[in-house]
């Protein structure tokens, strides 16, 4: 049916009403509870005061319940909207629904009702958040073993954390799938609820997959290789591809099932890599790069956890240092290596033998402040004596520092900056640095950023720098872009007169 200049609003086809309605449930959807109001938000169900004819269409409409069933953090609402659903697929979206619950108490009723094997193979979506973000509400041990050996006729997206304590998940089936995104809590690769086989066996029934995210959830522990002569199925073209495991292994057994489009974007983390080089190859193999393709290296600091089945408790903590890759060729796709602060898998040794640092153009050192101090172990001194063809290197925490004379002086540096608001003793070893290399010839920029912390006016502090500025400036560019702050401390008398 057409649609005319002159049609009115009273007369648009059902299509056309419940294509307006989906739309308002996407940008304006029920369940928000107004404290102002004392009640829920109807949301889009206002279209239904349109006319008479309108809400007839909308109420008798499968799909629209369907997509609604499950937010209200209520058993009698979950209830009526899935008797008015009928037979429709329902869309599982229990991280709206955790949302939506608010400060409500939890409610057992609830999650007895959802984790049923007739709600989740009738599902089309299946979402959850991870229970570290406040999802216990919404979430039941149960899930695991209802995915286990179901058949999803009618399940396109799948989104959802799979507790690691919950048990193994075996093989499901769900030919309809264009989005797979599993996650878990496991420290170790051997408690990933997930094996290569249920993974292998769940893609090639996959044909029409079109992004693939697996983190902390496949266990790559025991790796068989893969015999594609023997298998008989269409390889899916992936738009995005996210691997985060803790061996290299899984991306050589992910690489032999898909394709990936020429842009696609991809994202790989390597929690605990046994081989550099084998995993180098595999990185290069997927992602189909020259092996001489150059690439940047950023090094940075962080810290993860997981909790415990309530969500409130940490069950494991790490902190370690990332590596992370970016190759000039293909700017859509990142590489993360991490290495543990306290029992590291890898050393800069291995990653120096393994990845050819002579590619490296760029380096960047430091990020976000986490580790209390900075071990030998963790600073790349031996990734730096390697790269021969650096030409900048950004410091942007004072920790890095001592690495600057491991940097072999064959290298042509161009660019130097210091982003973390250097000092005297900084610009002092930044001096001895440059020193050397001004004898060989090299013509390097000094660029120095951030705050810089005194505890002195800054015309006395300037002129304690002087000196070192001058001879900076007599063996390289300097470009100083400091903002200076001083440090004051309250007058010891000023606590008792106020008192």
């Amino acid at each position: 049916m057409t649609c005319g200049p002159d049609i009115m609003m009273n007369d648009l086809p059902p299509e056309v009403v419940l294509t307006i309605t989906e739309l308002l449930q996407i940008v304006w959807p029920a369940g928000k509870h107004h404290h102002r109001l004392l009640r829920f938000s109807l949301g889009w169900t206002v279209v239904c005061h349109v006319s008479s004819r309108w809400r007839e269409i909308i109420l008798s409409s499968r799909g629209i319940w369907a997509r609604q069933a499950f937010t209200f953090y209520s058993p009698r609402w979950i209830q009526e909207f899935i008797r008015r659903s009928r037979d429709a697929p329902l869309r599982l979206d229990l991280r709206q629904l955790a949302s939506n619950a608010g400060q409500l108490p939890y409610n057992r009723a609830v999650t007895d009702l959802i984790y049923t094997s007739t709600i989740f193979t009738r599902a089309d979506v299946i979402v959850t958040a991870c229970i570290k973000r406040g999802a216990n509400k919404a979430f039941s041990p149960e899930m695991s073993s209802l995915i286990s050996g179901a058949v999803f006729s009618h399940l396109y997206h799948i989104d959802v954390c799979i507790q690691s304590s919950t048990g193994k998940i075996t093989d499901f089936s769900a030919p309809n799938l264009e989005t797979i995104r599993l996650h878990s809590d496991a420290c170790t690769a051997h408690e990933c609820p997930i094996s290569i086989q249920t993974l292998r066996n769940l893609i090639t029934q996959s044909p029409r997959l079109t992004q693939l995210y697996l983190s902390r959830v496949v266990d790559d522990s025991l790796h068989k290789p893969l015999e594609t002569s023997k298998l008989h199925f269409t390889k899916p073209r992936l738009n995005s591809l996210g691997l985060h495991g803790f061996s290299e292994s899984l991306i050589s057994s992910v690489h032999d099932l898909i394709h990936l489009e020429i842009k696609a974007k991809v994202s790989i983390t390597l929690y605990s890599p046994g081989s550099i080089a084998q995993a180098q190859r595999s990185i290069h193999d997927i992602l189909s790069l020259d092996p001489h393709s150059p690439y940047d290296v950023e090094i940075e600091e962080g810290r993860d956890y997981g909790c415990d089945l309530d969500g409130m408790r940490v069950a494991w903590r790490t902190e370690f240092v990332v590596l992370r890759m970016k190759f000039e060729s293909t700017r859509d796709a990142c590489i993360l290596y991490r290495m543990d602060k306290v029992a590291p898998s890898w050393t800069w040794q291995r990653f120096a033998a393994g990845a050819d640092p002579s590619r490296v153009r760029e380096i960047s050192m430091g990020g976000r402040t986490v580790l209390q101090e900075i071990p030998d172990h963790v600073l790349p001194t031996e990734l730096l004596a390697y790269t021969n063809n650096l030409q900048s290197l950004i410091i942007t925490n004072s920790g890095y520092v001592p690495c600057l004379p491991s940097l072999t002086p064959d290298c042509d540096l161009r660019s130097l900056a210091l982003a973390f608001g250097p000092m005297l003793h900084h610009l002092t070893a930044v001096v001895d640095f440059l020193r050397r290399r001004s004898e060989k010839g090299n013509d390097t920029t000094l660029s120095l950023y951030g705050s810089t912390w005194i505890q002195m006016d800054e015309d006395e502090y300037l002129k304690l720098e002087a000196p070192v500025l001058m001879e900076l400036r007599s063996i390289c560019t300097v470009r100083d872009l400091r903002t200076f702050v001083r440090i004051s401390y309250p007058h010891p008398d000023s606590s008792s007169s106020e008192s």
